[in-house]
């Protein structure tokens, strides 16, 4: 995939050195250097791809295409560091809110990216601790709040209203 080429091209040094590291170590040595840089990204249960994959996830310029682009076969951990990303779209982000493990969905709810759509969602996730982090986060609507704040766990709804009555102490200063 050409975005990723160029990301690599103009990338940091602590991302382009491990990655030329791997494939000149890993792939050098042999016959079968892979086709492309997007499928050899995309190699599943790769400890170095991994490495790779969170340095990527973390560098905060990393651009939407390519946080997209490293989506498949990324583990937990990456896809929550992906979810954080500001860069991350708003597209995939409602996929992350989905997703199996509630780290993921966690960084979800810290992002401010994250569409209204996911908001709700996350505000009825059966994961009391997400609705916590949901909760505790500024960036989301009152209305969102205003439901959290009926949660029937009593930390939920005490988080809710304290975020709630921050905001709405804050627009009247």
């Amino acid at each position: 995939m050409e975005c990723i080429l160029h990301y690599f091209a103009d990338c940091s040094e602590h991302i382009k050195q491990p990655w030329m590291d791997l494939v000149l170590n890993t792939y050098l040595d042999s016959s079968s250097l892979p086709p492309s840089i997007h499928r050899l990204l995309c190699l599943d249960g790769a400890q170095e791809f991994d490495k790779i994959k969170g340095l990527i996830a973390r560098h905060p310029e990393t651009p939407s295409i390519v946080l997209e682009a490293i989506l498949p076969g990324a583990t937990d951990p990456v896809l929550a560091r992906i979810a954080e990303h500001p860069n991350c779209s708003r597209r995939v982000l409602e996929k992350l809110a989905e997703h199996r493990c509630s780290d993921v969905r966690m960084a979800v709810c810290d992002n401010a990216n994250a569409p209204l759509s996911a908001h709700w969602s996350l505000a009825r996730d059966s994961a009391s601790d997400v609705r916590y982090r949901l909760a505790e986060a500024f960036h989301v609507v009152d209305a969102v709040l205003e439901q959290l704040i009926e949660d029937e766990n009593p930390y939920v709804s005490c988080r809710a209203q304290t975020t709630l009555s921050r905001k709405r102490q804050e627009r009247e200063a």
